[in-house]
Formats: C-alpha cells, structure tokens, sequence
C-alpha cells in the first residue's frame, strides 16, 4: 500500500485524467494481491448540465464513464442505494457480504452484482473540497471476498485517494467552464497561455450572426422567468446546429448570437458550413413554431467572410474573448436587413461568391450604417 499511495501522490500519477487514474490503480491492487474486480467512484463536477461524473470499472471490461444529470438526487434508484447513506452521513461505511450465511442483499445494487458473479462489496466515504461528499466502492467476486487486511488496505489509501480524485475534479472544472462560457477553441487557448490583453491574431472566417426578432415586446409582455425560458429555447435552436457543422460560439450578446467557422484550407467548405448551420436554424425553428404555436421563434441570420482577429480584448480585470473586425460588423449590419426584407437568412456578396452565386438570390443593393458605399445583399435559393 506504500507504493500506491506514493504513486497516487507522486508526479507519474498527476497528469492522469480520472478513467486512467482509476484503470492503473485497480490494477496496482490487483498486482499487490488484491482480488478487485469492480471500481465505482462518482466525481463532482461543477457542469450546469451534469451533477457528477461516474466511473465504473470492472476487471477486464472497457471503463464506463457515466454523466449524471443535476436532479438525480431525488430518484429512487439512488435513495434505495448505499450511496445514498454514506453521502447523507447516515453511515460512515457498508460492507455487504453476497454469498454464505452472512450475505446482505439489502441494496438492489446487491442483488444486480450477486447475479454478475461478486461475493463481496464495500463502500466508504470520499469527501471533496467544500465538503462536497462522494464514495468509492469495490466489489470482488474471488470465493470468501475480501479479507479484513483487505478492507483496512482500502482505507489505508482512501485519503490520498480522495485528494487526488479532488484535484482532478478542480482541473476537469477548469476546463469544462471555459469550454461552457468560452467555447471549445476559445477555452483551449486560454488554457495555454493566450489570456493577456490585446493578445490574439488574424484569422480568415466564415461568420454567422443571429438576433431574435421582436425581443423588446416579448421582454414587455413577459416576467423575467419566461423571458429566460424563451432565450434558453431560441440559443438551444441555433447553438445545435452551429456545432453539428464544426462552428464556435463565440457570444451571446443579449438575444444575438456570433459564431464563427474558421477557414482551414478552403473558404468555400468553412462557408458551406455556416451556410447549412443556418439553414438547420431555420428548419429547426419553423418546426419549433408547428409544435409551440403559443411560444413562436422569429429570428434573423446573416452570413460574411473575411478576416478577423481572435483574441483577448477588455479591461485589465475583465476580459472577454471574440473575434473583431469590419467583417463581424458588416454581418450584424446585414442581420439587421432581415426583417425590411422579410428573409430569415441574409448573406453578403463575398460569401456568396466563396459558395457561387447561382446558388443565392440577389435581393437588393443598400447602404450599411457606418459602412461606406452601397453592397448588395443577397439569401440563399433553398
């Protein structure tokens, strides 16, 4: 057990994400004499959407990684379950033998891992920062189960365990909340070091804007609470489809939203993309209004091309990252066309031009505010 906890809390370990982490521990048991055959631990997370991160691993089995959604507190299949015990400090440690005179099938998980074969199971407490309570449990199926000396090894790592399953948790939050405020891209540079101000650089980019229409009469009509609830509805319409086709969000600027497709080798594929994500926009939203006559979406989409700088930009103590440059604003001045055109999807001639022209209908030619000279502005045929 010295060895484990020295590599548990040693460097080799450290850059180990949770799944490998728990794959070479078990195995570390394994090898020191330890007949475990299944791991269970749950990891907090501080994910809007995910409660905790379960892992399960089973001796000769892929590892299973588990997204429990926020809520799942309440559902009986965990208040019938040990977990629920240890969490709520009702008991400090379960031990449940499976087989012989002694065996306690109390616990519906008892039952399920009995009929896969185990003969002993053992849970224990796992307390993460800001006294957020978990468990890890293992479970062995060798004939007698675990011995005492095995159990007491358990919990002869249970600390350093816990605090380096703790420290894991803290690096996948980091990451998972940039990713969620951020944006995929965005949050993997800021990890690397591009977080100064005024840094950032000059990229080529398909860009996609999106405003909802008639958001000041909605806001006036409306409590704060339903007024969420149809912003929530409107960003998860447009956000899905900007993804599918390999987009970034880049903001939601009250009921507006900027993504970008950056170009790689080839403009035109980077702009046939933000092209189909509006176009799914569009699609998903008139079938949102079919479903949800009382809540209808109307909302206006602008496409441009051209370079923009990606980077940090803000006050020394607030900074946001985005994209900047006359190219966004050449798409929200577009955008704002929509309604006087009566199109959901606007496009400016140099997008046009990057997909072909035949494919798009040449609305009109107008004076952009702040923008010198007349463009023509063109929308897709389909």
């Amino acid at each position: 057990m010295k060895e484990i906890i020295n590599w548990l809390s040693g460097p080799k370990s450290r850059n180990l994400e949770a799944k490998e982490l728990l794959e070479e521990l078990n195995q570390r048991l394994i090898d020191s004499g330890i007949p475990v055959w299944r791991f269970f631990t749950s990891i907090p997370t501080m994910h809007p959407e995910v409660m905790v991160r379960s892992i399960i691993w089973t001796n000769g089995e892929k590892t299973q990684m588990l997204f429990i959604p926020h809520g799942a507190l309440k559902e009986q299949q965990y208040i019938d379950s040990p977990i629920y015990l240890i969490r709520e400090g009702k008991k400090e440690f379960i031990r449940c033998k499976l087989v012989g005179p002694e065996a306690d099938l109390s616990y519906p998980i008892c039952v399920d891992l009995k009929e896969k074969g185990a003969t002993d199971y053992c849970i224990f407490p796992a307390t993460f920062s800001l006294n957020i309570g978990s468990v890890v449990s293992w479970t062995t199926n060798a004939p007698g189960g675990f011995t005492e000396e095995q159990i007491e090894s358990f919990r002869s790592i249970l600390g350093v365990l816990s605090l380096r399953l703790d420290l894991e948790s803290r690096k996948f939050a980091v990451n998972e909340l940039l990713e969620v405020y951020l944006g995929s891209n965005a949050a993997k540079r800021v990890l690397s070091g591009e977080f100064r101000r005024g840094t950032g650089e000059t990229i080529y980019a398909a860009i996609l804007c999106a405003d909802l229409r008639d958001f000041s009469s909605l806001s006036e009509n409306n409590s704060p609470k339903k007024i969420v609830e149809h912003l929530d509805n409107y960003f998860e319409l447009t956000a899905q489809p900007i993804q599918e086709e390999k987009g970034e969000i880049l903001k939601f600027i009250g009921d507006a939203i900027l993504a970008v497709f950056p170009v790689k080798d080839d403009p035109y594929e980077a702009c046939l993309s933000a092209l189909r994500a509006a176009q799914k926009i569009k699609k998903s939203t008139l079938q949102w209004n079919q479903e949800h006559p009382e809540t209808p979406i109307s909302l206006g989409m602008a496409l441009n091309v051209g370079d923009v700088v990606y980077g940090n930009v803000g006050a020394k103590d607030r900074l946001d990252f985005t994209v900047i440059g006359n190219a966004v604003n050449q798409a929200f001045r577009v955008e704002s066309l929509c309604k006087d055109f009566g199109k959901n999807i606007l496009t400016t001639e140099t997008f046009a031009e990057k997909i072909g022209k035949e494919n798009f209908e040449l609305i009109g030619a107008k004076n952009l505010k702040g923008i010198t000279g007349e463009r023509n502005i063109y929308s897709p045929l389909d």
